[in-house]
């Protein structure tokens, strides 16, 4: 991400790094974790770093330990069923917490 001079990752690019297509709430929260470590890398070496992918849980929210959410609410339901199924929304959309 040139304008932040960020380390961009998406979620569906890891996964095929990983040949990781799991999909249960397993699968998920590995997901969830493998961004965390990506994520962790870039941050220990003083960079900025964005991640974009789905975060459907309360559980794999918390996994990730993101320091700002951006919290994109733009549709009613997505197009993956099983997700619509376990999505849990933020009890709080406007909050964010400080990077220290």
């Amino acid at each position: 991400m040139p304008l932040l001079n960020a380390a961009w990752y998406n979620a569906d690019k890891l996964r095929e790094m990983a040949n990781d297509w799991d999909f249960s709430i397993e699968g998920r929260v590995r997901q969830s974790m493998r961004m965390r470590t990506f994520a962790d890398f870039e941050k220990s070496h003083g960079r900025f770093v964005v991640c974009d992918f789905v975060c459907p849980t309360k559980e794999t929210r918390e996994k990730f330990e993101p320091d700002i959410v951006i919290w994109m609410d733009t549709i009613d339901e997505g197009r993956f069923e099983d997700t619509n199924k376990l999505f849990e929304a933020p009890k709080n959309r406007f909050s964010y917490q400080r990077m220290e």
